[in-house]
């Protein structure tokens, strides 16, 4: 077997178009799906300790059945946080302050 030639072990040429920053400064702003953003406006409830608003938002947000696992477990353990006990988190009912 012969050893690789230098000229295979060189990056490919770069694409004479550069991308435009335009997308990439969009995508970067904050986040990029509906999932995302109410997850975030979640934690910003429970890190101002309104409990049972950060709750009752992702209950609401639960209820999209095309929400992706990924989202599903965030909003899962956020809940389970912002409850008093794990048993009702576990549950899927209760409130904080009940």
């Amino acid at each position: 077997m012969d050893p690789p030639s230098q000229a295979s072990l060189e990056p490919p040429p770069r694409s004479a178009q550069k991308p435009t920053t335009e997308t990439s400064t969009a995508k970067s702003a904050g986040p990029s799906s509906k999932y995302a953003k109410d997850y975030l406006e979640a934690v910003d409830l429970f890190d101002k300790e309104h409990y049972d608003a950060c709750i009752e938002a992702m209950k609401h947000s639960m209820t999209d059945m095309n929400m992706p696992r990924y989202y599903q477990i965030k909003h899962l353990l956020l809940h389970a946080s912002a409850e008093e006990y794990w048993y009702p988190a576990e549950r899927g009912g209760g409130s904080r302050d009940a």
